[in-house]
């Protein structure tokens, strides 16, 4: 009897046995190439949490202070409507709301512009002295 030949169609899933098993150096050991996903994503999210936590630079300001100091420099703002945007912000951020790059997003400007990080808001890396709320920025 004759062996009839599979063809493999292309985006058809391999069987886990036909899997190649092959590693990339990271050490001695280095890592199957099946967890390489897995192992990138833990250093994204590692990554994300050290850059999106931010508190670098910020200086750390009342809800209420805040409020005060944003009227003061846009007296024709209405305070209940500003302030409800921003509450809105800084609860979304308290949630854990993330800008579209991944990084947590900066309650002061999201009131402003929407969902956003600091960095996709002002186009600069770190925060050098400018505010954000006290209560999103943890212990």
């Amino acid at each position: 009897m004759k062996k009839q030949k599979r063809k493999h169609h292309k985006g058809a899933a391999l069987a886990p046995r036909l899997r190649i098993k092959t590693t990339v150096d990271f050490g001695e050991e280095g890592i199957p190439l099946e967890r390489f996903d897995e192992v990138m994503q833990a250093l994204k999210e590692v990554r994300l949490d050290l850059g999106s936590k931010a508190s670098r630079g910020f200086v750390p300001i009342s809800f209420d202070r805040y409020v005060s100091l944003h009227l003061k420099s846009n007296p024709t703002v209405d305070k209940t409507e500003y302030a409800l945007r921003l509450r809105r912000a800084v609860d979304a951020r308290r949630a854990g709301a993330r800008c579209a790059c991944g990084a947590l997003i900066w309650a002061i400007g999201s009131a402003e512009v929407g969902d956003a990080c600091f960095a996709c808001i002002t186009g600069e890396a770190w925060a050098e002295d400018d505010y954000e709320i006290d209560e999103v920025l943890g212990p």
